[in-house]
């Protein structure tokens, strides 16, 4: 693993852009948990991200965890190999990502793609697949880090229908 980390030392902007896209797809996180994950955050054994409560944006009483599908605990591993301090995922530059450089990228696929993209909507596509393919909404909740059902079913009781 280090060794493909070091053959490849500059991915290109779409591969480091997919890897943001991946990780929001295949675990459902809030944008700005991914922008804040650290090499610290991650929890190989548990195949988690876990943030302190004190680090928790949303609720301050329990500590946040994010649960890595296979894809994301394989692109976790590889960062956190990369980079053992600071954010884990970073631009082409090796910068932090942030909300404004991450809105251009969705803005210029948008005219690729022919149609309205931003960077939350994955979050809704990890939801809303989840509720197509059988899951219940406590557990999408939970993976999703809600208090609560009242967003979920607000935001998706057409998907149940």
């Amino acid at each position: 693993m280090v060794a493909a980390v070091e053959a490849n030392p500059k991915k290109t902007q779409a591969q480091v852009f997919l890897d943001v896209i991946t990780v929001l797809k295949e675990t459902g996180c809030r944008p700005q948990e991914l922008r804040r994950v650290e090499a610290r955050h991650f929890h190989r054994e548990n195949r988690t991200w876990e943030f302190p409560k004190s680090e928790n944006k949303k609720d301050k009483r329990v500590p946040r965890i994010v649960h890595l599908s296979d894809r994301a605990f394989e692109i976790t591993q590889r960062l956190a190999l990369k980079y053992p301090e600071g954010p884990l995922f970073r631009n082409e530059d090796g910068e932090a990502w942030t909300n404004f450089a991450l809105s251009n990228r969705c803005k210029r696929l948008e005219k690729k793609l022919g149609f309205k993209l931003f960077i939350y909507a994955v979050r809704h596509t990890f939801a809303t697949q989840a509720i197509v393919n059988g899951v219940d909404v406590v557990t999408i909740a939970t993976l999703m880090g809600h208090k609560d059902l009242k967003m979920l079913m607000k935001i998706y009781q057409h998907v149940q229908k």
